[in-house]
Formats: C-alpha cells, sequence, structure tokens
C-alpha cells in the first residue's frame, strides 16, 4: 500500500495486514483450486502411459504431482517476487502461496508424524525468516510469513482437511 494513500501510517499498516489476510485467503483458494486442475490433468497424462491407485506399485506418482506443483509455484513466485517491479505489499501478499504450498506439502507427506511436520515446519519458517532479515525486507513480507505459519499451525492442531 502506498502511503500517499493514508496519511496515518498506523491506519496504512493495519490496512496492509488486512489486505494480505484477506487477498491472501482468496490467492490461497485458487492455488488448491489449480493444484486439484494440475494434478488432474497430471493424472491423466500418466493415466494415458500407466495404470496407477492405492494397490498398484505406482503409489509413487501422487507424491511426485505434488512436488511438481511446488515446483511450478515456487517458479511462477521467484518470477513474481524476484524478477517484478511490483511493490512490496503485492509482492508480500503473493509470498503467501508458496509458503503455503510448502508447509502443505509438508504436511501431506509427513502426516502420520505430526512432530517431523512440526520440525519441518519451523526448520522452513526460520529459515524464510532469516532469508527475509538479511535481504532486509519490508515488515509486510515478515507479517505474511507470520501469518500464513499461524493459519497453518491452525490447520494441523485442528485436524484440517485440506
Amino acid at each position: 500500500m502506498s502511503s500517499k494513500l493514508f496519511k496515518n501510517p498506523i491506519l496504512e499498516k493495519i490496512i496492509s495486514g488486512i489486505g494480505i489476510i484477506v487477498i491472501g485467503y482468496v490467492l490461497l483458494i485458487l492455488t488448491f483450486l489449480l493444484a486439484a486442475v494440475f494434478q488432474g490433468l497430471l493424472s491423466r497424462l500418466f493415466g494415458l502411459f500407466i495404470q496407477f491407485n492405492e494397490h498398484s506399485p505406482y503409489i509413487i506418482i501422487p507424491g511426485i504431482m505434488r512436488i511438481l506443483f511446488l515446483i511450478f509455484i515456487f517458479l511462477i513466485s521467484w518470477l513474481i517476487l524476484h524478477k517484478s517491479k511490483l511493490p512490496d505489499f503485492w509482492k508480500a501478499t503473493f509470498m503467501v502461496v508458496p509458503l503455503a504450498t510448502a508447509l502443505v506439502t509438508i504436511g501431506i507427506f509427513f502426516y502420520q508424524t505430526p512432530a517431523i511436520v512440526y520440525l519441518l515446519g519451523l526448520i522452513f519458517g526460520i529459515a524464510i525468516f532469516y532469508y527475509l532479515y538479511k535481504t532486509k525486507k519490508s515488515w509486510l513480507y515478515y507479517f505474511s510469513l507470520f501469518f500464513i505459519s499461524i493459519l497453518m499451525l491452525l490447520v494441523q492442531f485442528l485436524k484440517i482437511e485440506i
């Protein structure tokens, strides 16, 4: 958000935070819809060559599809976060997408052992925090990290199915 838009810096920060939460949530919904389409298309593509289901020797295919989607999201995110000229507000808002996608992927792969989910999520969060600190990013990025970390913890604690 631009400081020209709001004269009061506290109001600007509050509205920016609310904007990241609301727009970030919408982006998450769109990301999970895209994930369903992406994995559906890959399932059809793989299905042309091999038959796989939960009893087949190709049970690893869904995991590969999740990793491919994560790579796809990271590539798009790299373009948006590092190559675009968007203001920090929009970049920080979009940062919710790769953070959530990575944390959800960790949760899916290790759902049977919550301690590993928490540990890997913590390591991931600390690594992102360190990167933000070392690159002197705006508070908006930290807010996105905090928001998505709390949201994903709630998903894990409350056993919400994604």
